[in-house]
């Protein structure tokens, strides 16, 4: 995703994206991106996907706690 980044022009940054890519209307580019990096940091606290084994353990979420399986 480093590379798809950038590659994003400065005066595209605060640039609206459509509607439909988003839950809120209005949402910028810059808004996008900073939630997948977010995204892309914790994930890793709370599931080492490499070491994992048991697809039947429970992941704790900010949004509740799922099987391994439902979640990856």
């Amino acid at each position: 995703m480093k590379n798809v980044v950038e590659q994003i022009r400065d005066d595209r940054w605060d640039q609206r994206v459509p509607d439909d890519m988003s839950r809120q209307p209005g949402t910028t580019l810059r808004h996008i991106i900073n939630c997948h990096f977010y995204d892309d940091a914790w994930v890793p606290d709370v599931l080492a996907v490499r070491a994992f084994e048991d697809l039947h353990r429970i992941v704790h979420l900010s949004h509740g706690d799922f099987p391994a399986r439902e979640y990856l």
